[in-house]
């Protein structure tokens, strides 16, 4: 036996509805390709693979925004 439960619209802030950000995947696969891109573009110049990992985690890092807090 099924049953459904409905709630009332003003009730539906406290029960939000999951959506998946496709454009943050989108842009944080760009961001990760050219990063790798720049890890194996270092380790055949003949960098050591922890000077390229380095590289690879400021690459990164630098195109992550930090969302600002509005207290």
């Amino acid at each position: 036996m099924a049953y459904e439960i409905s709630y009332s619209p003003q009730e539906n802030h406290r029960y939000p509805i999951f959506r998946p950000r496709k454009k943050l995947s989108k842009w944080l696969l760009g961001v990760v390709l050219a990063a790798v891109t720049a890890f194996v573009e270092d380790v055949r110049q003949g960098v050591s693979i922890p000077d390229a990992f380095q590289t690879f985690c400021r690459e990164i890092v630098k195109d992550v925004e930090v969302p600002k807090n509005a207290d």
